[in-house]
């Protein structure tokens, strides 16, 4: 175990990798939540599926 471990000595590095990417996934998913109002959210949600007839 600790042969495998002398390997990793820049733990850091991954970790500030790890705080971009889910700072950036936080920040897309409320920008993505305050694209759309909640008249088009109803319109979106009544929309038929693909093939179906109304």
């Amino acid at each position: 175990m600790r042969e495998g471990m002398a390997f990793f000595t820049d733990i850091h590095w991954p970790l500030v990798g790890m705080m971009i990417f889910f700072g950036l996934f936080v920040m897309i998913l409320f920008f993505q939540q305050k694209r759309y109002s909640n008249e088009d959210l109803r319109t979106i949600e009544n929309l038929p599926f693909e093939g179906d007839e109304e």
